[in-house]
């Protein structure tokens, strides 16, 4: 990707600076979170919302952490532009973003409620998670098998 972006830029005659923050991994999720995490921000008004939850992630997209702590992403609708643009920074002080950001927080702040509060809903939750977590060591062997690192000679 970054070989792909400096021969953009050099076909261009644009400067480009490489910037890694961070590495996509898979991670484990729990519907026992995600689905009221979804009901939640469906009650408190979320914009442009799917009709149904989407496929299961990880919450964390930069590291390994939701592999080991469950978790659950809110993500509600803040801007119109792409992620990571200066147009979508520029909604965060508009009404769109301070919307979003607040369904996002009524929605955090109801599904935390619930886990501090009930003792059974932990439980459901531990229990998913360690049962998925002892699975995503095999499901992992099996993603190195079937994408192999080629081997590429050295240029002569």
């Amino acid at each position: 990707m970054d070989n792909a972006a400096k021969a953009a830029a050099l076909a261009t005659g644009t400067k480009v600076k490489i910037d890694t923050y961070g590495t996509a991994r898979d991670g484990i999720s729990a519907a026992a979170l995600s689905e009221p995490a979804f009901a939640l921000m469906k009650l408190y008004g979320a914009g442009k919302l799917a009709d149904q939850p989407g496929k299961p992630q990880g919450y964390e997209e930069s590291g390994s952490v939701s592999r080991d702590i469950p978790g659950t992403g809110f993500s509600a609708y803040t801007s119109d532009w792409p992620n990571h643009t200066y147009g979508m920074n520029d909604d965060n002080l508009k009404p769109v973003g301070h919307a979003g950001f607040t369904v996002q927080a009524q929605a955090m702040a109801a599904l935390l409620q619930q886990f501090a509060t009930r003792a059974d809903y932990r439980a459901a939750v531990k229990k998913e998670f360690a049962g998925i977590k002892a699975l995503f060591g095999d499901y992992l062997a099996s993603l190195e098998k079937v994408y192999t690192a080629p081997k590429v000679s050295e240029p002569k």
